[in-house]
């Protein structure tokens, strides 16, 4: 996961800069990655936290994605949308009931067509990278859904 993330997203920083806390803890982590038969490297990579909400009567698990990215030779093939649908289902089966993340805004409109949206008032600036956070949230599916 680390060497696709650092050399899609941050190729100029270390490669520790793209290690992030909870990467290791399997508690709190899952890694997905999407091979291809032919290869014995990634060609897209996302990483799932766990995470707990307390606060106003409700405790709920929501999930965070983070370090989403697909190698530049492999974009535009729908590889990284099978595999960021891949991680909604398991965190919907995981109980999430919601899921964010950080977005490049550069890639803001990729993300509201899965099905994300903006959260007002909660952009940022981060090494020059302008983000902006948007989350979705996540039901079962109903019996006659499935």
């Amino acid at each position: 996961v680390w060497p696709l993330r650092h050399e899609v997203m941050w190729p100029s920083k270390p490669l520790e800069y793209v290690v992030i806390p909870g990467d290791e803890d399997a508690a709190t982590s899952r890694h997905f990655g999407l091979f291809l038969l032919d290869k014995d490297e990634p060609v897209s990579v996302v990483s799932l936290f766990w995470e707990r909400r307390e606060g106003q009567g409700v405790d709920e698990s929501v999930a965070q994605f983070r370090k989403f990215c697909t190698r530049v030779s492999h974009q535009q093939k729908g590889y990284g949308t099978l595999l960021l649908e891949r991680l909604v289902a398991d965190a919907r089966a995981g109980g999430a009931k919601s899921l964010w993340c950080n977005a490049r805004v550069e890639q803001a409109g990729y993300y509201r067509k899965l099905g994300l949206s903006d959260v007002p008032g909660r952009a940022f600036e981060k090494d020059g990278q302008r983000y902006v956070i948007m989350e979705m949230p996540l039901r079962r599916p109903t019996a006659r859904e499935k």
